[in-house]
């Protein structure tokens, strides 16, 4: 080959170089929009079917559908620990109902706030994947489990979740043009398995979370987050303007019920479950927690059926409401 066409073929093969690196080199950011003053609506629904083996009324699963509002309020950094945190008010809103096989047990409508944290670890070195994620969507850890035979699913090669992912890359990834997926499968190769499936753009972001959970022998469902718009408005009216105690539900319940109670400030925090004696059984939450309507589980499947009390108490305020476990 003489100079000139050598000179020729080298000059094509950097243009090849350049116009394949544009094409293919791409940054997907996972919290593209958790900036202080947006809005991002996440549609929500679970689907739910239980398995054949449950042929009775005691295994119950609780369903929601709705809405999930979530404002960046805030973003910090802490440079000592290399954290930049994002503090977020949620605002859930939608259906909620608690069925078995056979029927729907309790419906109620959800209209609630509370407060939520995702940090992001900075200074990260990870191959493809800078800057490790926690918190609201993003699990602290990746389940890993042993691959089952005859399972040609894609597993998600990180421990963590992060926010930034880079192409092209050494490391293996599900790209399908311009979409990411990140797939995690955790299973015991039998009769229970998991798969969390995320969806990100260049251009938007996260669309998509979805988490399936198979059980062979219980409920199985479907859990999926979609995008579904972007605001630069935000509403202070969401959050809790007073404190409150509300009653609990079901009531009367067998074995569980829900506690909600509001703070509209910074308050630490004490609720706490008597018998009709006045002796202490459980103590439920016992921290300081920020403004905002959160929701508490109580599980009196180890007690007596009988009256009980449940005592809030925020600050000055003091409140105590009833509730009737029947066996």
């Amino acid at each position: 080959m003489n100079a000139n066409k050598m000179k020729y073929f080298l000059r094509l093969n950097v243009i090849v170089y350049i116009v394949s690196i544009s094409i293919y080199s791409q940054t997907f950011d996972l919290l593209k929009d958790y900036t202080p003053g947006k809005s991002i609506i996440y549609q929500f629904n679970r689907s739910a079917s239980p398995s054949d083996f449950i042929y009775d009324t005691t295994s119950t699963i609780h369903i929601f559908n709705g809405t999930y509002r979530v404002y960046t309020d805030s973003v910090r950094l802490n440079e000592i620990d290399s954290i930049r945190s994002y503090y977020l008010s949620v605002h859930k809103v939608g259906t909620e109902i608690n069925r078995n096989r056979l029927r729907i047990i309790w419906s109620r409508n959800i209209d609630t706030v509370y407060n939520d944290l995702i940090e992001e670890h900075l200074k990260s070195d990870y191959n493809s994947a800078d800057n490790k994620i926690k918190g609201w969507l993003f699990p602290d850890t990746v389940g890993q489990s042993p691959r089952c035979p005859e399972d040609s699913t894609i597993y998600y090669p990180y421990p963590y979740y992060y926010r930034f992912y880079h192409f092209p890359s050494q490391d293996t990834f599900d790209l399908r043009g311009d979409t990411l997926l990140l797939t995690n499968v955790v299973t015991d190769c039998f009769d229970v398995g998991f798969t969390s499936i995320f969806e990100i753009t260049k251009g938007d972001g996260l669309l998509m979370r979805r988490g399936n959970l198979y059980n062979f022998f219980d409920w199985s469902f479907t859990d999926t987050y979609s995008k579904d718009e972007v605001s630069s408005i935000i509403s202070n009216t969401t959050l809790p303007q007073e404190f409150g105690l509300n009653y609990n539900y079901p009531n009367p319940f067998n074995p569980a019920t829900k506690i909600l109670y509001s703070l509209p400030e910074l308050s630490f925090v004490t609720l706490r479950v008597y018998d009709v004696l006045g002796k202490e059984v459980t103590t439920l939450v016992n921290e300081e927690k920020p403004s905002g309507s959160y929701e508490v589980e109580f599980d009196g499947a180890n007690l007596s059926s009988g009256v009980y009390y449940y005592r809030l108490k925020a600050g000055d305020f003091v409140e105590t409401k009833k509730m009737i476990l029947i066996k």
